[in-house]
């Protein structure tokens, strides 16, 4: 039986390595105890990933990102706008939600190839049907629109871009294939700050 996360102590960005022992000492899985099936396992991505414990379909509600909102203006030196909210995600131009520290979301790992989305009104939706007990992947990039955030990437799918950047510097296919699930907001700010308008 896994055992339930309930203490936000539990934040990989408080304490990288306490997933892993818990993992260690407790067994295989976590849960979280108000998120239907999503549990901490073991991931070959980066140690500690967030998990489904039953079918998703296309285009299903996972769960809901909810937290603290978070602004900031985008610096112009190239440099990331506050580095100090690893976990937060891009809803808008110069704004983001650093995930309650119960939420799931801090235990989402990037994968270049991924799985679900964050889309309308916060949900993190299934790009396309997930099987039980899979690992559930964002592509980072879908989520910034800072364009001096950088990440390096080693999730070692086919599609690897070694090198993340905020949504503009997808790949134009990328960009369109993800458009069709992000929130309207964010698009629109996209296309703003695409057209040089402040």
């Amino acid at each position: 039986m896994p055992t339930k996360l309930t203490a936000p102590i539990f934040r990989r960005r408080l304490h990288p390595s306490l997933c892993e022992m818990l993992l260690a000492e407790k067994g295989s899985a976590v849960t979280f105890g108000d998120w239907d099936g999503l549990y901490l396992a073991a991931s070959s991505i980066s140690g500690v990933g967030l998990f489904m414990g039953h079918d998703v379909m296309e285009g299903g509600r996972i769960l809901t990102v909810v937290g603290e909102l978070v602004r900031f203006t985008y610096r112009t030196d190239g440099r990331e706008a506050d580095p100090n909210y690893p976990n937060a995600i891009g809803i808008a131009k110069e704004t983001w939600l650093d995930p309650a520290l119960d939420n799931p979301m801090n235990f989402i790992n990037h994968c270049c190839e991924p799985n679900v989305i964050v889309g309308e009104d916060l949900r993190l939706t299934a790009l396309t049907a997930i099987q039980a007990h899979t690992e559930l992947l964002l592509d980072y990039s879908t989520t910034e629109l800072d364009l001096g955030w950088s990440l390096a990437c080693a999730c070692a799918a086919d599609t690897c871009r070694r090198d993340l950047r905020a949504f503009q510097f997808l790949p134009k296919e990328l960009q369109a294939k993800n458009a069709k699930r992000m929130s309207q907001r964010m698009l629109a700010d996209l296309l703003e700050m695409t057209r040089g308008v402040k």
